[in-house]
């Protein structure tokens, strides 16, 4: 019994470093994990702000390891001139999560990552997953995309009331959706 258990225990170790090993390998395909020195001047140049690099290291974190509280991240007031933030957010302990993301990732710019201003309601896993299953009930529905900044999915419709109804009926009345007139698609 005791060998058996062994075993079982030296299976689960390696099982855990290989899925270590496979984390690692997912998060470089972007870059370098550790070491920003390691990017070359050409992927730099590459990149269409200078947090670009930040930003796709955040929300690859986040998605795999805090996807339930994690409600997205976006980039504010970046130019060729000035700096500006990637802001991210949390459902819960928003503060303590950007602390930890600061500390645990090689980030280029840890200081110019901040929280939302308002700690947001949805994760953004949800969200997709709204965004994903409204029907579009031929055609009602023009456009469908979610806001991160503002934290809910947004729905384009020709008739908003109609579109607004059917939705409450079929997601409930608090669902994070919001309709709007519009004839295309939403980008967001």
């Amino acid at each position: 019994m005791d060998n058996r258990r062994t075993q079982v225990e030296i299976s689960c170790r390696n099982l855990g470093l290989a899925v270590l090993a496979l984390v690692a390998i997912v998060v470089s395909v972007d870059g370098p994990v550790a070491g920003a020195s390691g990017a070359t001047k050409a992927s730099q140049q590459e990149e269409a702000y200078p947090g670009e690099h930040d930003q796709r290291l955040i929300d690859s974190w986040c998605r795999m390891h805090v996807a339930g509280i994690y409600a997205g991240e976006y980039a504010s007031n970046w130019s060729s001139h000035n700096p500006g933030k990637i802001v991210v957010g949390f459902t819960r302990d928003q503060n303590l999560h950007i602390h930890q993301l600061r500390q645990i990732l090689d980030l280029r710019m840890p200081g110019h990552v901040v929280g939302f201003p308002d700690v947001p309601v949805v994760p953004i896993v949800r969200l997709e997953y709204l965004a994903e299953h409204i029907p579009r009930y031929h055609g009602l529905i023009k456009g469908v995309g979610f806001d991160v900044k503002e934290n809910i999915v947004r729905v384009e419709a020709e008739n908003v009331q109609k579109a607004r109804v059917r939705l409450r009926k079929r997601f409930g009345p608090h669902a994070p959706i919001r309709v709007e007139f519009g004839e295309g698609p939403v980008f967001v």
